[in-house]
């Protein structure tokens, strides 16, 4: 289940986000080829668009799963370092993906301000039951905490997989973007 998670990663990072983060920069003429891609680019769409849908989804199924190993991980006989693993890559992958999207879905972090706004649905568990939008920064105290987890439990080296690094390195770029100057210094040193 773990390796399906990287799987799902591999759809949701292999181009479709990142073509929707330009979509969203000021860099582009309108596109001219895809109608999903032109809603995007106007700040408009509905609810049939799938591009949208790719994104946003693909995100939740990784967080689902992601939730599914850390819930399942104590009824499989395993020894506890590849259960300190186990869970370390899935909160991993849980802070990256709410961190990815809350940065497409909602207003960005500001430092100056209590963040407020409308964030995205934090998904901690396996529950299917709809949760409200949570506050930008809380959604981001949540990355935090997940990631911090994560670079205590993940180890150096873990081969292709998430490690310490790429979460002390996830953390770097998360308090950049809270404006945390010297977080992000100090995780990127």
């Amino acid at each position: 289940l773990l390796n399906s998670v990287y799987d799902v990663e591999a759809n949701f990072f292999g181009g479709q986000n990142q073509n929707f983060s330009e979509l969203l920069a000021d860099n582009l003429i309108l596109p001219a080829n895809n109608d999903d891609y032109q809603q995007i680019w106007r700040r408009g769409t509905n609810f049939f668009n799938g591009t949208v849908q790719g994104v946003y989804g693909d995100a939740y199924i990784a967080i689902y799963r992601a939730n599914v190993v850390m819930q399942a991980m104590n009824t499989i006989s395993m020894s506890e370092l590849s259960k300190k693993r186990f869970e370390g890559e899935a909160k991993f992958i849980r802070a990256f993906n709410h961190f990815a999207i809350v940065r497409q879905f909602a207003q960005p972090y500001d430092n100056t301000t209590a963040n407020t706004q409308n964030g995205i649905g934090i998904k901690t568990s396996t529950s299917f039951d709809p949760v409200t939008r949570s506050s930008v920064n809380d959604v981001y105290v949540q990355i935090v905490a997940d990631l911090k987890s994560a670079e205590a439990l993940l180890p150096e080296d873990n081969g292709v997989y998430a490690n310490a690094f790429a979460a002390k390195a996830l953390l770097a770029k998360v308090y950049l973007e809270m404006g945390d100057w010297q977080n992000a210094y100090d995780y990127a040193d």
